[in-house]
């Protein structure tokens, strides 16, 4: 489930509204949701005078090892100016937004991400404690204007043994107008204690 910490620049006044919670629909399945609201402005002597919404909204439903979700997210734009859109230098850029990293800084026009995500996780299978398969699709357009920025397939693989984890992820982005079409792989071990 995504979770985020945005970070406004330091010369930027934050600030906005949160709620999450899970709600318990029949046995062996549950509602995950996140609604967040916030609002970025230029503060001191930032020589961009602007005022940009950031918006967040998602629900994940679960059952047995099964999880699927459906959101938005809004990074808004000012006036199309270079760093007058919602900005977090500080947030995680692989994390969110897709992972191949094509909205690490945030388009002067802003980015819409709507995105579906499907998953299931298995306990104790074989030689591994657990195992989680994961998909996410993305289609990102612009805030402002009517700019289509293009789509991404993101998967992931994920197996823990005792203190490690084995992790194998891919991204593929096609772009529509914006950027590059890009494909990222990672293989990663971590030692989790």
């Amino acid at each position: 489930m995504r979770r985020r910490s945005r970070t406004s620049r330091c010369r930027a006044r934050p600030g906005g509204l949160r709620a999450n919670g899970k709600l318990p629909l029949a046995r062996d399945l549950s509602l995950t949701y996140t609604a967040t609201t916030a609002r970025q402005s230029d503060w001191h002597r930032n020589p961009n005078d602007y005022a940009a919404t950031y918006a967040l909204a998602e629900a994940v439903l679960g059952r047995g090892g099964w999880t699927a979700g459906l959101g938005g997210e809004l990074l808004g734009a000012d006036r199309g100016i270079p760093l007058t859109s919602v900005q977090a230098p500080l947030g995680a850029a692989f994390k969110f937004n897709g992972w191949a990293g094509k909205f690490a800084t945030t388009p002067p026009d802003g980015v819409r991400d709507y995105y579906a995500t499907l998953g299931h996780s298995w306990k104790q299978v074989g030689a591994f404690d657990s195992i989680a398969l994961t998909a996410a699709g993305h289609h990102f357009t612009s805030d402002r204007l009517v700019r289509r920025y293009g789509d991404e397939l993101d998967l992931l693989a994920l197996a823990k043994r005792g203190p490690f984890q084995f992790s194998a992820r891919w991204a593929h982005y096609q772009a529509d107008g914006f950027a590059a079409d890009t494909d990222k792989f990672w293989l990663e071990i971590d030692w989790l204690r």
